[in-house]
């Protein structure tokens, strides 16, 4: 019964600070996914429905909105994680507009570099095509 609780306690030890580093770039690649797929959807609601959605990021509040143009309607609004900050945006219409257009192209090609508590960093960038990926 020692040896098992002994074994147990030494694999908690080596497990915990594995899991305390490993969860902030779970949260890191969950936030750049769900990044990705907003575009996305912003830019197969503008193919589809011929009106212009966009999405607006802003980086001092950790935040971005979907946006359709139309009246500037807030489509959606995603708040990221309190582990991951909005660390550079570059490119885009006005530095923080990813506008598609109604080909699936985007109006300004940009890219928005996220990066966790731990200083790991991921980049999300939109190609002139509108090819939207992760790196």
């Amino acid at each position: 019964m020692l040896t098992a609780l002994s074994i147990m306690v030494l694999l908690l030890a080596v497990a915990i600070p594995t899991y305390r580093t490993a969860i902030p770039n779970i949260k890191l690649q969950n936030t750049a996914n769900e990044m990705m797929d907003s575009l996305q959807e912003a830019r197969q609601k503008t193919v589809t429905e011929q009106s212009v959605y966009f999405i607006r990021f802003f980086d001092l509040e950790d935040k971005y909105q979907m946006i359709k143009q139309d009246g500037n309607e807030i489509i959606a609004e995603t708040i990221l994680d309190a582990e991951v900050d909005l660390e550079e945006i570059t490119g885009f219409t006005d530095n923080q507009d990813a506008v598609f257009n109604f080909a699936g192209a985007i109006s300004s090609a940009g890219e928005v570099k996220l990066i966790n508590s731990k200083g790991k960093a991921a980049l999300v960038s939109v190609r002139p095509s509108g090819f939207i990926r992760k790196e």
